[in-house]
């Protein structure tokens, strides 16, 4: 299982802590390597992904950039090779180290046309379901929020974005293997919560709104 003790000492910060004890077994059967026949194959791209030290990254433009320090042609290539690993790439774009993800939708231009109809996202915290490679979280952090948590239900996107959290090392944003309905009953910590593309797949888009309200705190 991976590593989120990071997660847990940000979720105290917004009154979350009694989330590590419900969140613990859910994340060890969701990494589990039965859980998915390639999760395998996913986890060693992510082990073999190169450390960077003191990573200069953007998260204030449309496509989502790491460009210092400069990588060696060779490790260029590497790194691509890694991230292909984790394709299908939806949500982006992103540049990390000269290495341009082809990503299949153009995020930024749905950010363009919601940043400045929202309220301000400074030092809020904030939930993002169904949050995928978590290209939207980032923005959102890049946007001032205090802490981010995504949730997002396929294996294949939470390891995307572990991926570009290992690369940048990026603070303060978070990406779960959940589902809205597994989230813990106690969850009214949040200052701004996001359903982007999730309603209409929800039977009862009805009780999806009142899971979002439900996140929400108090006022």
């Amino acid at each position: 299982m991976l590593d989120y003790t990071r997660l847990f000492a940000d979720l105290e910060t917004i009154d979350l802590a009694s989330w590590e004890r419900l969140l613990k077994p859910l994340l060890q059967e969701r990494f589990a390597e039965s859980a998915h026949g390639t999760l395998r194959e996913w986890q060693k791209a992510l082990q073999e992904l190169p450390c960077i030290e003191d990573p200069v990254f953007s998260l204030d433009a449309d496509k989502v950039t790491a460009d210092t320090p400069a990588l060696a042609t060779k490790e260029q290539s590497r790194l691509r090779d890694l991230l292909l690993q984790l394709k299908p790439w939806r949500k982006g774009p992103f540049n990390l180290y000269g290495v341009e993800i082809d990503a299949e939708w153009r995020s930024d231009y749905k950010w363009q046309r919601l940043k400045d109809e929202i309220a301000p996202l400074g030092n809020r915290s904030v939930l993002d379901v169904g949050c995928g490679n978590g290209y939207y979280a980032l923005r959102m952090l890049g946007s001032g929020a205090r802490l981010v948590i995504g949730i997002e239900p396929t294996l294949l996107y939470v390891c995307q974005f572990l991926a570009i959290q290992r690369l940048l090392g990026v603070k303060s944003v978070h990406v779960i293997p959940l589902r809205i309905q597994e989230l813990p009953g106690e969850s009214r910590a949040f200052d701004t919560t996001f359903s982007m593309g999730v309603l209409y797949h929800q039977r009862d888009p009805l009780e999806h709104l009142q899971q979002l309200a439900d996140t929400l705190r108090p006022g």
